[in-house]
């Protein structure tokens, strides 16, 4: 068994521990979670203090999973993951079983995929992304480390998504199309076009 900190004690921490415990409870052994406080409804899992609580199991605990959400910009998840990989923890990926992917996906590290996920043939994934039910994600398609798909996301083939992008629930991205970093992407819309870097984006796009 492998020690692991789950790291956030808020909805994501609870998916996240409810996937380890359904799935992953004899490769992964909890020891407890790092959060901003006490959680309560994380009541199974020893709170070992804040952020800087990593500080002590580092040398000691190998893995960790981020599990903090995001505020929509992604950069609080972005810092939070870069700390854990700064004082050496390894990030877990963890896959639903019900989650289709071709086996010539390339993932990166600390990694959520959700119940009915599908992800088609040479997808690249990059560290420390969250997918959502329900989404599609066709070929040749590349996502940047830190995004986050909402459940429902659809993308065809051939789309880049930058770092620390947000796609929001059921929104969909037409072929060959090019987000940039940082950008935004409200539930529902339509993308036809690229959209550039830091923007925030709702609506379609024509």
């Amino acid at each position: 068994m492998k020690d692991l900190i789950i790291v956030g004690g808020g909805c994501l921490a609870r998916i996240g521990i409810d996937m380890l415990e359904e799935f992953y409870s004899d490769e992964y052994k909890i020891i407890g979670y790092v959060a901003l406080e006490k959680s309560e409804e994380i009541t199974n899992y020893e709170y070992l203090g804040n952020d800087e609580a990593l500080e002590k199991f580092s040398g000691k605990v190998k893995y960790a999973l981020n599990c903090v959400g995001t505020d929509k910009s992604n950069n609080i998840r972005r810092k939070i993951y870069n700390n854990m990989v700064a004082k050496n923890f390894e990030g877990i990926n963890l896959i639903d079983p019900s989650a289709r992917l071709s086996r010539s996906v390339k993932l990166g590290r600390n990694i959520l995929i959700m119940k009915n996920v599908s992800i088609a043939i040479n997808v690249e994934i990059g560290d420390n992304v969250i997918i959502y039910p329900n989404s599609t994600i066709d070929h040749d398609c590349k996502i940047g480390s830190h995004s986050h798909i909402c459940p429902g996301v659809v993308m065809a083939g051939n789309v880049i998504i930058g770092e620390a992008v947000f796609l929001g629930i059921g929104c969909v991205i037409s072929n060959k199309i090019e987000i940039g970093d940082n950008t935004i992407i409200g539930a529902g819309a339509v993308v036809i076009k690229n959209i550039e870097a830091n923007t925030i984006y709702k609506g379609f796009r024509s």
